[in-house]
């Protein structure tokens, strides 16, 4: 089987301006192209020092046919091998936990990144399902996985993992189809990213919000106009009530009063008492 370039050179050997050399003059020449895929991708030739039959040339090109699926069939697994050398090299990069299933939910691959934050190894989850999903989340789970099968698109949803040791993950999960060279899915491949952390500060600044909303609530403020007795200053409240000022006051806000008197009040009132007098 030769490829095109070497059965030129192969040719040129026995064969020089329109003649055999004198040591090929004896041998019989057939080839057959070996195409696939609409391309050439080698030529199977035979030299022969007897001339050959009609039934070995048939041989030939059944033999031709042959060659050329076995030719197409290593490099596709060649290809298939480079592919999957560079999708696992990929993966293993990826900061994040990533898992690669097989249809039935078992795990095929686990890179460095899922083994060191979830704590198992490929080999202890050999041929049963990840036991890292809380039951609060089985439902949520199912129904995604079945809507990826059905609709081929990537899901992305919040959810939570356990860790082996028991540590609850709030995660941010991306999963997608894995599929064969039929376009049919393998499987499914699914990034984690431990959002435990964003999760945190969200709740702790909702438990802030929450502290400031009672606390503004205790608060209560006077605010418009407030009609005054010009002589007494009484207030007149929502229903024509006049009120104290004092009660009008302690009703309607935090405010608490401390009574004492003024120099004024003091010298007219209690002149005896010299309550002022340096």
């Amino acid at each position: 089987v030769l490829s095109r370039r070497h059965f030129s050179l192969t040719r040129l050997k026995c064969w020089r301006f329109g003649h055999w050399k004198p040591d090929c003059t004896s041998v019989v020449f057939k080839n057959r192209l070996l195409s696939g895929t609409g391309r050439v991708i080698g030529i199977l030739a035979l030299f022969s020092k007897q001339v050959i039959s009609s039934k070995e040339d048939a041989q030939l090109e059944s033999l031709a046919g042959t060659t050329a699926q076995v030719i197409q069939t290593s490099q596709a697994v060649q290809a298939l091998n480079e592919s999957e050398e560079k999708f696992s090299t990929m993966l293993e990069t990826i900061p994040d936990p990533v898992v690669l299933y097989d249809t039935q939910g078992f795990p095929k691959y686990l890179n460095p990144s899922f083994i060191q934050t979830f704590g198992w190894s490929l080999d202890e989850l050999r041929d049963q399902r990840i036991p890292f999903v809380p039951d609060d989340q089985q439902d949520l789970i199912r129904t995604k996985i079945k809507e990826l099968y059905e609709q081929g698109k990537p899901v992305r949803i919040e959810s939570k993992r356990l860790t082996k040791k028991g540590a609850l993950m709030n995660v941010y999960i991306s999963a997608a189809l894995v599929k064969d060279s039929g376009g049919n899915p393998k499987g499914m491949v699914v990034n984690l990213t431990d959002i435990t952390g964003r999760k945190n500060l969200e709740e702790e600044r909702e438990k802030i919000i929450h502290q400031l909303k009672n606390a503004l609530k205790k608060v209560r403020q006077l605010s418009g106009l407030l009609p005054i007795c010009s002589h007494c200053k009484k207030i007149r409240d929502d229903e024509g009530y006049w009120t104290e000022i004092e009660s009008y006051i302690d009703k309607r806000s935090e405010a608490e009063f401390s009574h004492g008197i003024c120099k004024e009040c003091a010298e007219k009132y209690y002149p005896e008492l010299d309550i002022y007098d340096d």
